[in-house]
């Protein structure tokens, strides 16, 4: 689509092979939530290639509005619309091969639900995996593809 082949698991399955990550930076000003702490039961996944199983997650809990998974769920690039809100292990990948992509940004959120409390998920902030409350909006994430 146009983004940045960051991860090749090697053959294709579960309909896909690849994941792409685009830029610009999404979600700045809006908060991982829709305003509601509720827990979400199925945006727990971190391993690499979940992500877009949080984000269905998040969005079919927290419905329509202005949030991080909707912004990523929203982006279009080169007419595809299938881009999703990365998992925790999928931005460790982005940041592992292409350290350029998040460079000098603090507060990466991922849609990576964390299992202590319903207010909180994780995010990448100077150079370490935090937890940090579901309603901050000064984080950034970036739309994921699988393909």
């Amino acid at each position: 689509a146009g983004g940045t082949v960051f991860y090749d698991k090697g053959s294709y399955s579960d309909g896909w092979r690849y994941l792409e990550v685009d830029t610009p930076l999404r979600g700045y000003g809006l908060a991982w939530y829709n305003g509601s702490n509720i827990d979400i039961a199925g945006a727990y996944n971190a391993g690499v290639g979940t992500g877009k199983e949080n984000t269905d997650a998040v969005i079919a809990d927290q419905g329509e509005g202005s949030y991080m998974a909707m912004d990523c769920r929203s982006f279009t690039k080169n007419g595809y619309a299938d881009w999703y809100m990365p998992s925790r292990d999928e931005v460790t990948q982005i940041i592992t091969d292409f350290p350029g992509i998040l460079a000098g940004m603090y507060d990466f959120a991922s849609s990576t639900q964390y299992d202590s409390g319903r207010n909180w998920a994780y995010f990448y902030s100077t150079s370490a995996w935090n937890t940090t409350f579901k309603y901050w909006t000064s984080s950034i994430t970036c739309p994921v593809r699988r393909f």
